[in-house]
């Protein structure tokens, strides 16, 4: 059993132009995958989709083996979700907003302060464990946002932008919470514009353009296919499969000089 399955959706905002067109794609248990594409092209829609904040238009999505509506909410209990802007609770402190979450899963009392504990331990947040979350810096909100994903101990986790703000320490953190995570078989799928953390933890990667998904290979496949296409980089690949001309462009403005 797959943890994620997708099958044929299509979405539309109400009045818009549709976002995501005929999206297929199965996670497999266990494995780390990369939702990857330029602004604007569905990725955190995808996320809301699969979170089932959003419903498809046409086609399903099955998570841990049942199709998800917006009565699963039994499904939804078993996953983690980041979305792009941290949800915090802006007058509790970290401490308090984390034991908040953990009861929002039903998570035990006596376990929450054990728990608690060491997650912000992973990132270094003693200190500021009694500080309230409307005076932390931009880095710090996405670190507890991670934090909040975890409390209940889900089978899947599905985070959008991740890495975004984080410092180098705090990104190298992550990346090795990865590692265990998916060692101890948690699916993980996250989305991410900076692709140095795609090409260290990924075994999957998706790449979302003009609607439709333009990629879907293991990580195997992606590098012959960057040999192939003879780049150097995913970022490179990235770039010559979507076909953009803003990088070629940059080129041409010679009068940004000193």
């Amino acid at each position: 059993m797959n943890p994620i399955e997708v099958h044929n959706i299509t979405f539309a905002y109400k009045g818009n132009n549709t976002v995501l067109e005929d999206i297929s794609f199965a996670v497999q248990q266990g494995s780390v995958t990369g939702l990857l594409g330029v602004n604007g092209a569905g990725k955190s829609t995808l996320t809301w989709l699969l979170c089932n904040m959003l419903e498809p238009n046409e086609g399903t999505i099955n998570i841990m083996g049942e199709k998800l509506t917006m009565d699963s909410d039994h499904i939804k209990a078993q996953f983690g979700v980041l979305p792009a802007e941290d949800p915090l609770v802006e007058h509790l402190t970290i401490e308090e907003y984390l034991t908040f979450v953990g009861r929002l899963y039903n998570v035990e009392k006596k376990l929450l302060p054990e728990r608690i504990g060491q997650l912000v331990q992973l990132f270094g947040l003693e200190e500021f464990r009694k500080k309230q979350n409307r005076h932390l810096s931009t880095g710090t909100r996405r670190k507890v946002g991670i934090l909040s994903t975890l409390l209940h101990s889900p089978k899947l986790l599905i985070w959008d932008e991740p890495f975004n703000g984080l410092d180098p320490i705090a990104s190298a953190t992550l990346k090795e919470l990865i590692q265990t995570l998916k060692k101890n078989g948690i699916t993980i799928l996250f989305t991410s514009q900076v692709l140095e953390p795609v090409e260290a933890v990924c075994d999957a990667v998706l790449i979302l353009d003009n609607k439709r998904l333009l990629l879907n290979q293991t990580m195997a496949e992606v590098e012959e296919q960057i040999r192939a296409a003879e780049v150097q980089t995913l970022e490179q690949l990235l770039v010559k499969l979507a076909k953009k001309p803003q990088a070629e462009a940059a080129g041409t403005m010679q009068w940004l000089k000193v």
